[in-house]
């Protein structure tokens, strides 16, 4: 994703998963065998990274300097907005006795895609992507209009153009260090058995079991009601 990001813009790549994310739920929403069902949610998992990896990133590179931590932590946050909203659409809908009761969660999934869908045409792409790809000018012109008024001049603006310009030129210089270097040092290797722990650990600290396989939990301990079922997922979320 982040390959595919930086060759070819952020905004590219947010719309392919904005996309990918719509053809999914159409697949899933339509879904007459569980195979087609099955396709349609690996078709999600993978357009919702398209969304996921990009987004944060235009977040940061566009947000006014001290609102960049705001934002970026509000955006993080919209995971479990979305994981209620569904929790308890499902909780609403688990009553209804047709296949409508699934059908409806899943073309729901579509709704915020469109939302940004929407605005979509109204958002710049990224001051450092049009840097790194020798667009200076539309990046001053962006970093003016919505962070200094439009004014090409302001300090701010000036300032945010340089710093972009020296940290790209230092990302440049660190091309050449291969992998090697995660073991080179002993300071290396601690940072790395961090990072490793850090994403194992984040998959492993049980919340992903339980959001995952919680049907097949509550089977397990005697709760195989769907009314009860859905309310302790609503009530997790």
């Amino acid at each position: 994703m982040g390959w595919l990001s930086d060759r070819f813009g952020r905004k590219v790549v947010l719309l392919a998963g904005i996309f990918g994310v719509i053809i999914a739920t159409i697949i899933q929403a339509t879904a007459t065998t569980y195979a087609q069902f099955v396709v349609s949610r690996l078709v999600v998992g993978a357009a919702g990274m398209l969304v996921v990896q990009p987004a944060p990133m235009l977040i940061a590179e566009l947000s006014y300097p001290v609102h960049r931590g705001r934002y970026t932590s509000a955006f993080w946050t919209m995971y479990y907005l979305g994981a209620i909203l569904a929790s308890w659409t499902t909780f609403g809908t688990q009553s209804i006795a047709s296949n409508m009761s699934w059908r409806i969660p899943t073309i729901l999934q579509a709704g915020f895609p469109l939302v940004q869908l929407t605005g979509y045409y109204f958002l710049p792409e990224s001051p450092r992507w049009l840097i790194a790809n020798d667009r200076k000018d539309e990046a001053h012109e962006i970093l003016a209009r919505f962070h200094a008024a439009g004014d090409r001049s302001s300090p701010l603006v000036v300032r945010e153009m340089s710093e972009i310009v020296d940290t790209i030129e230092m990302e440049k210089e660190a091309q050449g260090t291969g992998w090697g270097a995660l073991i080179a040092t002993p300071g290396n290797r601690k940072r790395l058995f961090i990072v490793i722990c850090l994403g194992t650990f984040a998959q492993w600290n049980g919340i992903g079991v339980v959001s995952y396989y919680l049907t097949l939990v509550l089977n397990s301990v005697g709760v195989t009601d769907p009314f009860m079922q859905t309310l302790i997922n609503g009530l997790l979320q």
